[in-house]
């Protein structure tokens, strides 16, 4: 079997229009990992694509983002207008698209439990950090933002300038642990199934979490709306995870 070089995979992959902004850690752990099964680069650089749709491109929607942030600024100062386009923007992503419904009740009864926190870091945000104009979240609160997006990154540091916000947005694996930043509340939400298919244990990720308080979420719909008992067998496998960990868990 002819010898299979990482970084060439690794160019291959980054060059794809789909794949190009995906963090570069990800795709060099993916693409090591899949070396080890293909017979040749071209299926190698084909089995690393077959992961990054399953954990990215299934998610992902091109977005507009430097006409988006155009967008903010021009209702910047105009609390009202600033979240209109919030909610128009978070309708492109799919787990935020189907959360504006619940905003704001979603964060309050998250808060009732935590108390409004003045850190908050949201890990695999997609556009969830748009949601903050709904949160209530007190002044000088801290906000950090991980995604392996690095188009969606750079939107959102935008983005925290004009919402007035002392954030920050971060590329970060959560497969080879989350970013060692401490803070009062963290948000882990609709990630766990996407992260239980690339690691055996997931639980012990979510206890490396610099945080008083973790929030897990799960989704109850797949993305094509069907429910399909994922709520009572996310709700069973969540279990499972806290069996033996010293954590006090309240579900809303």
């Amino acid at each position: 079997m002819p010898r299979i070089d990482l970084a060439d995979v690794i160019a291959a992959v980054s060059r794809s229009k789909r794949y190009r902004h995906v963090a570069p850690q990800v795709v060099a752990r993916l693409a090591g990992e899949e070396i080890a099964r293909a017979s040749n680069a071209a299926d190698a650089e084909k089995r690393t694509k077959r992961r990054l749709h399953q954990i990215f491109g299934a998610y992902h929607m091109a977005m507009p983002w430097d006409r988006l942030l155009g967008r903010l600024e021009s209702v910047r100062g105009d609390p009202a207008g600033f979240r209109a386009v919030c909610a128009e923007v978070m309708k492109g992503h799919a787990s935020t698209a189907e959360r504006i419904a619940e905003l704001p009740d979603f964060y309050n009864r998250i808060f009732e439990i935590t108390g409004r926190p003045e850190s908050i870091l949201d890990l695999a945000c997609g556009l969830n950090p748009l949601c903050i104009p709904w949160m209530n979240l007190p002044a000088g609160v801290r906000y950090t933002a991980c995604d392996i997006d690095m188009e969606m990154a750079r939107f959102l540091e935008g983005f925290f300038a004009l919402a007035g916000i002392e954030g920050r947005a971060l590329l970060n694996d959560l497969v080879a642990g989350p970013p060692e930043i401490e803070a009062e509340v963290a948000l882990v939400l609709k990630t766990v199934p996407c992260l239980g298919h690339q690691m055996e244990d997931v639980g012990a990720m979510l206890e490396g979490i610099r945080a008083k308080w973790v929030v897990v979420s799960y989704p109850t719909k797949s993305l094509g709306k069907v429910a399909k008992g994922m709520e009572r067998t996310y709700r069973e496998s969540f279990g499972k995870m806290a069996e033996g960990r010293k954590w006090r868990v309240r579900e809303v």
